[in-house]
C-alpha cells in the first residue's frame, strides 16, 4: 500500500483537526476510510466494520506499542494488551460489569447521583448542564465503581483533564499535559489496592 495514496491524510492540519475534527473524519470514512496520517504518523481507521476487525485480530495488530499516550501514562493494562494477557485481565473484572450487575448495583447508585447533581442545579436563570451534570456524572460515577471518597472528584477531574490535554496533543509529542498526566498517575502494585493517583507536580 503505497503510503502516497491517501490524499486527505496527507493534507490533515493537526491544529485544525484538533480544533474540529468532524469534517475531516466524514470525508475519511466517506472516501479513505483506511487513510495514513503523515502528521501524526500512524494510521486512522474511520468505519466501524474496519475498527471491529482490527479489535479482533491480535495476531495481526497489536494496542499495547510504546509511544501511545495510553501505555506511555498507564503502562500494561486491559487497554494495551493483546491477547491472553488481555483476556485474564476482563475476565477478572467483566462479572462486575455484566447487564445484570449494572442494573441490580450500579444503576441505584448513578440514579441517586443524578438526582443529587439535578437538585444542586440553580432554580433561576441559565443553566450549564455540561458543567453541572454531563461532566460531573462520569466521574462521580467511577469514584463510586471503585469505591473512592466522593471528595476526590476534583482530584480526578483534573487527571481527565490531563490526559485529554495530552490527547490533544498527538502531533507535537510528549507534551506539557501529556507528561502532567503521566507524573500524575500511578497505579499501585499491591493487589489489593483500590487505583489511585499521587498528587504530582503541576508545573
Amino acid at each position: 500500500m503505497k503510503l502516497n495514496g491517501f490524499p486527505i491524510g496527507r493534507e490533515l492540519q493537526p491544529d485544525a483537526f484538533n480544533r474540529n475534527p468532524y469534517p475531516t473524519l466524514g470525508l475519511l470514512r466517506a472516501h479513505e476510510p483506511i487513510s495514513w496520517i503523515p502528521a501524526f504518523q500512524m494510521y486512522y481507521l474511520t468505519r466501524h466494520a474496519d475498527v471491529h476487525r482490527v479489535l479482533l485480530d491480535a495476531e495481526t495488530y497489536a494496542v499495547g506499542v510504546e509511544g501511545m499516550l495510553v501505555y506511555d501514562t498507564f503502562g500494561r493494562h486491559m487497554m494495551t494488551v493483546d491477547g491472553a494477557e488481555q483476556k485474564r485481565y476482563r475476565t477478572a473484572l467483566q462479572s462486575s460489569f455484566t447487564p445484570g450487575a449494572i442494573r441490580g448495583q450500579l444503576e441505584p447508585r448513578i440514579g441517586q447521583l443524578v438526582d443529587q447533581l439535578v437538585a444542586a442545579l440553580p432554580r433561576d436563570g441559565v443553566v450549564d448542564l455540561r458543567a453541572g451534570l454531563a461532566s460531573r456524572l462520569p466521574i462521580q460515577t467511577m469514584l463510586a465503581v471503585f469505591g473512592l471518597p466522593s471528595g476526590d472528584e476534583a482530584l480526578l477531574r483534573s487527571w481527565y483533564d490531563d490526559f485529554g490535554g495530552g490527547a490533544g496533543q498527538l502531533h507535537a509529542g510528549p507534551g506539557r499535559s501529556r507528561i502532567r498526566a503521566g507524573q500524575r498517575c500511578r497505579v499501585p502494585r499491591a493487589p489489593a489496592a483500590a487505583p489511585r493517583c499521587a498528587q504530582g507536580p503541576t508545573g
